[in-house]
């Protein structure tokens, strides 16, 4: 007796239809990991900008203060001062804006370093 294989039944499903289901919810894990492969990277190169621009600063901090050390004539505090009045500081205007007094607090920072005065 010669047995025959029967074949499954179809699910109605046709191949095109499969390949479609398919690709839809490939698409979709795609779609989910996204943002978090995106934050991933983006927290990285902020880590790694941090950590250079740190680097750069420092050194270019310790590049000046030799060079003006060797440049400036001994001529105590006044020199310092005239040095930071010719940067033009921005005069604090009493603001009770966060955000405001920490810019100018910054710009006020920029002018000490601009004039290279020495940290205190």
């Amino acid at each position: 007796m010669v047995r025959t294989r029967k074949a499954p039944e179809s699910s109605g499903t046709s191949d095109e239809e499969i390949h479609h289901i398919i690709h839809e919810e490939v698409a979709a894990a795609i779609r989910a990991e996204i943002p978090e492969v995106f934050g991933s990277i983006k927290t990285t190169l902020i880590e790694t900008f941090d950590e250079r621009y740190a680097a750069l600063s420092e050194a270019a901090v310790a590049a000046a203060t030799v060079a003006i050390a060797a440049t400036r004539p001994q001529g105590g505090d006044s020199l310092l001062f005239r040095e930071f009045s010719n940067t033009k500081p921005p005069e604090f205007d009493g603001t009770q804006d966060p955000v405001a007094a920490m810019r100018w607090i910054s710009d006020i920072d920029g002018c000490f370093f601009t004039c290279s005065s020495p940290e205190l």
